[in-house]
């Protein structure tokens, strides 16, 4: 017996692993030029405010419980899809669909963290450039 469910299943979790192994920097950085306007101003301070609210989530994450796991996924999802961050609001997306699985709040941490790091690269590449 053929079962639908199982089905939609495995396109979830094909769905959920084919994409975090795009080799693309966890910020698209011409959309955030885009949703910015090209001013290097706001786009600086739109992505200090996001990271305040990843390292805050980072922080929270590990022990906070289903209801607020699904608030802070939700917060970070939309703050993360503005940004560019897309891998990092599928898997806030990812949360929101299976609070319970455990190992997404893992695969959170680790792209929050390259998220950072990615920021903090650029950001230093940018204050070199203008010596």
């Amino acid at each position: 017996m053929h079962n639908n469910h199982d089905d939609e299943n495995q396109s979830a979790e094909e769905g959920r692993t084919g994409r975090r192994f795009v080799d693309a920097p966890p910020i698209d950085m011409a959309h955030l030029t885009r949703h910015t306007l090209g001013d290097e101003g706001i786009a600086h301070e739109v992505l200090s405010l996001f990271l305040l609210e990843v390292e805050s989530a980072r922080k929270l994450l590990p022990e906070c419980n289903e209801k607020e796991l699904l608030e802070i996924a939700h917060r970070i999802k939309g703050g993360a899809r503005a940004v560019g961050a897309f891998v990092l609001a599928d898997i806030a997306a990812d949360i929101e669909d299976a609070p319970q699985d455990r190992s997404l709040v893992d695969e959170f941490l680790d792209m929050a963290e390259k998220v950072e790091l990615y920021v903090d690269a650029i950001s230093t590449d940018r204050r070199r450039a203008t010596g």
